[in-house]
């Protein structure tokens, strides 16, 4: 469901929508998948993964850390919320990625 959050707070607030459950090969090599990621004007991707209440488990959550640490790199910035968190404060979330440079489509 969270993937579909996505999808209304870009409809919502004019943004591209994301490339979605993008692969990614993380620093020791392992496969993964991200969220949601935006290619930004100059180059950089933008991440946004949302995380479940099963996140909040605190070895999944240390796990968590550690992939985050994994997967960046120079040119990609990895922001992270809640699925309630996208869905009872879409404004907010849609406003930090505005202000990493997420930019609303031509009208």
């Amino acid at each position: 469901m969270a993937e579909l959050d996505v999808i209304v707070m870009c409809r919502r607030h004019g943004f591209p929508l994301p490339r979605r459950q993008v692969r990614r090969r993380d620093s020791s090599g392992r496969l993964r998948f991200t969220d949601a990621e935006w290619v930004l004007s100059d180059g950089t991707v933008l991440v946004l993964e949302v995380d479940g209440s099963f996140h909040m488990d605190a070895e999944i959550w240390e796990d968590d850390l550690a992939r985050h640490r994994q997967l960046s790199t120079p040119g990609r910035i990895i922001v992270r919320c809640t699925t309630r968190e996208l869905r009872d404060r879409q404004d907010r979330v849609a406003a930090d990625l505005r202000s990493l440079g997420l930019r609303r489509l031509c009208a």
